[in-house]
């Protein structure tokens, strides 16, 4: 394979996986508080946005709480774990299962759909030296859950 049709093929999968890199952001901004949504724990996404606390809060700040919160989900077409054949040409396929071309004209294998949370890693953080805002001056459940 030369190496021209390699590049063009694996070009557009790199830049459609970094493309789908989805930048941090803000999901709440306050002025003594906020929260940041990044689409993974990593250490570049957690870079990113601490920069964002950084910029929010020039003169510092606390990262009060975090947690991993279910933003929708996404149904997929998988393999059959078991491995068989489909149903023989006419057959129509029961349930969940569809019957699907496999290879060329070699035969049929059986899917199934898979549905699947979508997620991303939240950050709530507070103005360093911010008074929280339970009156015992401990952090309140409140102040670290997500409003519903």
């Amino acid at each position: 394979m030369s190496f021209r049709i390699l590049s063009l093929t694996l070009l557009p999968a790199i830049l459609f996986a970094v493309g789908c890199q989805t930048s941090p952001r803000n999901v709440s901004k306050g002025p003594d508080e906020g929260t940041i949504a990044i689409p993974a724990d990593t250490p570049a996404n957690r870079r990113a946005a601490e920069k964002l606390m950084a910029a929010h809060f020039p003169n510092g700040y606390d990262v009060v709480y975090e947690y991993e919160e279910r933003v929708g989900e996404t149904t997929r077409r998988v393999p059959d774990a078991s491995g068989q054949m489909g149903p023989p040409a006419g057959v129509q396929p029961a349930g969940a299962y569809q019957a699907v071309p496999y290879g060329q004209g070699v035969g049929r294998r059986r899917t199934r759909l898979e549905t699947v949370d979508k997620t991303e890693w939240r950050i709530r953080y507070r103005r360093k030296g911010a008074v929280p805002s339970s009156p015992e001056g401990g952090t309140s459940i409140a102040d670290i859950l997500p409003a519903k």
